[in-house]
């Protein structure tokens, strides 16, 4: 699953994951899923892809915006 979390993670620009990243660190996790959602490439991601993804990144919280990119 990391694997399809993280190409979900990169179909995103660095710009989003970067404003996703600093959501995460200060709890706005309902935003970061908005931001995920809405800038991911098609298809657009199910919510539940991007609460595993927000759960992987939320996992990290000391790493900087977009870090592992």
């Amino acid at each position: 699953m990391e694997n399809t979390l993280n190409t979900l993670w990169h179909r995103s620009p660095a710009a989003a994951r970067a404003e996703a990243d600093g959501l995460i660190v200060r709890g706005w996790n309902v935003h970061a899923l908005a931001v995920i959602r809405e800038h991911a490439d098609e298809p657009r991601p199910s919510l539940h892809e991007c609460v595993g993804l927000l759960d992987e990144r939320a996992a990290f919280p000391r790493r900087t915006p977009a870090e592992g990119d």
